[in-house]
């Protein structure tokens, strides 16, 4: 009984070893991209701000695990529970989560231009939004997101590992948007 312990531990150290190791790789590939993408971009007119092309296939590589538990929960149900409605109400949800991530990837960008006074924002359709239509944008810290938040009650939470981030940050500040204090957790902002 005291092997298998041992056994299990090891496997339970291996895979939270193997897991940080590849989340880590993947952030600084992230990070990698997006700074020879920036020097890239440093005198383009046009520049297009896009979430990283590693979320594509994160997302995509969990739609397909996701669906692939379904169909076999639905050929063979090895468990009493497998055939249950609420276990493939859960595996369809996050199959669902999934799809939504892999479409945020796909379709989400924000086409900025260095010598307009417009920023062009497209998730299912195109939103032309006038920089003086910005209140003010802030960094999340809790979220490490960037919050942008329009007149009104429109906002939009920018990923932080966005290609070209940077770039739409520099026009912000160009544009005299008036940048807001950093929140926190408990949504006040940081001395």
């Amino acid at each position: 009984m005291g092997a298998d312990m041992a056994l299990n531990i090891i496997h339970i150290f291996a895979v939270i070893l193997f897991s940080s190791v590849a989340v880590s790789s993947i952030i600084a590939a992230v990070t990698r991209k997006n700074t020879g993408d920036i020097l890239e971009n440093l005198e383009k007119e046009h520049v297009v701000v896009r979430m990283p092309v590693v979320y594509l296939w994160i997302g995509a590589a969990s739609v397909m695990f996701w669906m692939l538990c379904l169909i076999i929960i639905w050929i063979d149900p090895p468990w009493s529970i497998g055939g249950t409605w609420w276990v493939q109400m859960i595996f369809w949800l996050f199959a669902a989560f999934s799809a939504a991530f892999l479409l945020q990837s796909l379709l989400w960008s924000l086409d900025v231009y260095r010598s307009k006074d417009y920023f062009d924002h497209t998730l299912f359709r195109k939103r032309r939004i006038r920089y003086n239509e910005v209140a003010y944008y802030c960094e999340r810290e809790w979220l490490g997101a960037l919050y942008v938040k329009l007149k009104g009650n429109s906002w939009m939470l920018i990923d932080p590992f966005s290609t070209n981030l940077e770039f739409f940050t520099m026009m912000l500040d160009k544009k005299d948007v008036p940048r807001g204090n950093v929140k926190t957790k408990n949504g006040r902002a940081a001395k």
